[in-house]
């Protein structure tokens, strides 16, 4: 990602928590949803079905399509999640901020 879009969608997520607003982000990845929220935005929505061109070519079977596309949801899923060390962090970061309300208000 060039580093004035990078920026860019930094200065609107403080700009809207200055507002006492929530952020969203839409994400291609699990690990691109994962980096989103550790920089503070409220929620992430990933797509994990990316068109592959290459794809429309060749001819797959069901069976293989399936199974690839359970084996990549779930590795995406899991990229997104993160492992335990940084769920733990990122608990920990969030209790040192000052929480109330259903919303954080």
């Amino acid at each position: 990602m060039p580093e004035e879009l990078r920026t860019a969608i930094e200065k609107v997520n403080k700009a809207a928590h200055a507002q006492g607003k929530k952020s969203g982000m839409f994400c291609t990845s699990g690990a691109q949803a994962r980096e989103f929220a550790d920089q503070g935005f409220d929620m992430v929505s990933c797509s994990f079905l990316n068109c592959d061109t290459s794809l429309s070519s060749r001819q797959i079977s069901i069976t293989t399509d399936v199974a690839a596309l359970q084996n990549y949801v779930e590795n995406e899923f899991n990229a997104a999640k993160g492992s335990l060390a940084h769920s733990a962090f990122q608990m920990a970061k969030g209790a040192a901020q000052k929480v109330s309300g259903p919303y954080g208000r």
